[in-house]
């Protein structure tokens, strides 16, 4: 667990004790703590410098963690009543140690227990108290943020896997189960290559769900099976191509991330009586995966209550935090979507939000 984020069942002196040892708070205080015991050198007693290190540690174990009792997120009670008490807790810290243990050693002469010194240090203390207790205060609770926020993003990635699985257009599995009935007539054969065929992509659908990203060979594996089962129904109507580079094919990816392109190209495109392939090109460089989804027709802009495209977009931002890009065009009376997914020069990617 790294400093600055408590355990649950941590209390407020111990977090802040694990915040005050993060470098960026623990330098400073030690450049800050080093010159204010150096100032009880003149005095010519012994205890001069325990005393300036028990001023020191006093402020540094009881102010900020004593702004947080007081005034951070778990203080409860009067505002009035919590004010008093931590004013009332640096009378005591700063009495102790510069007033109660200097007289009970003997420390006549010294700079840190002169009364202006010791007025200086209580107003050192509330201050320093409230900068310190504060800004741990603001650290914890942006953290509690990010995490409620991943927590958020990885609800939404599940919610939009879910919405991609019931994306898939339910006339085309209907027309599949109506195409398998006449295959069991007609070619037994056929009708149960065609049932394996929609098992196996039903149970990579299935998986995708629990697993924010996998390899790009399943998605591609996706697009290959819903292409065997859009030919099984009309060979001539449905043709695929594809030119995929095997380097690109371990490259991790949000999962069915291509699935809703591909759904579209074949609705969009020979569905709708449109003469063509569909087409898939998949490139590799060593910064980013290049993938491109084409079918035959114009690209008709996105359509009133349409979320595929949408969906698209947003599971990328979430994924890449704006580092990847989509965009879809006509090219040549063919409607072209292209997805460029960053990939990381150590080998693999983080599309996991």
């Amino acid at each position: 667990m790294d400093a600055g984020h408590p355990a649950p069942s941590e209390t407020v002196f111990a977090s802040t004790m694990r915040a005050l040892v993060a470098p960026r708070r623990f330098v400073p205080i030690l450049v800050l703590a080093i010159p204010i015991v150096m100032t009880q050198a003149p005095s010519p007693s012994r205890w001069a410098f325990p005393v300036g290190i028990l001023m020191v540690l006093g402020f540094v174990l009881f102010a900020p963690a004593s702004y947080r009792f007081f005034f951070g997120e778990q203080a409860r009670g009067p505002a009035a009543l919590r004010a008093i008490g931590y004013l009332a807790g640096g009378a005591a810290v700063v009495g102790t140690a510069g007033l109660l243990v200097p007289a009970v050693v003997d420390l006549r002469s010294s700079f840190l227990t002169v009364e202006s010194s010791l007025l200086i240090s209580l107003g050192l203390y509330y201050v320093g108290g409230f900068g310190l207790g504060r800004d741990i205060e603001l650290e914890l609770a942006l953290e509690r943020e990010r995490r409620r926020t991943d927590a958020l993003l990885r609800q939404a990635e599940h919610a939009q896997l879910l919405a991609i699985r019931a994306h898939l257009d339910p006339h085309f599995l209907f027309n599949t189960l109506n195409a398998i009935a006449e295959f069991c007539r007609e070619d037994g054969a056929a009708a149960e290559r065609a049932i394996l065929e929609l098992s196996a992509m039903l149970r990579t659908l299935m998986e995708g769900l629990r697993t924010p990203s996998w390899a790009l060979e399943r998605d591609v594996g996706l697009a290959r099976s819903l292409a065997r089962l859009y030919a099984a129904r009309d060979p001539g109507k449905y043709v695929f191509e594809e030119e995929v580079d095997p380097a690109a094919l371990s490259r991790e990816v949000p999962a069915m991330i291509l699935l809703p392109a591909i759904e579209n190209a074949w609705k969009h495109g020979p569905s709708r009586g449109r003469r063509g392939p569909v087409r898939l090109v998949v490139r590799a460089s060593e910064l980013e995966t290049l993938v491109r989804i084409e079918n035959p027709g114009r690209f008709e802009g996105r359509r009133d209550g349409g979320e595929g495209l949408s969906m698209i977009e947003a599971r990328l931002v979430a994924a890449y935090e704006g580092r990847a890009r989509f965009h879809i065009e006509t090219v040549e009376e063919r409607t072209v979507a292209t997805f460029a997914l960053p990939f990381g020069p150590a080998g693999r990617d983080n599309p996991s939000p």
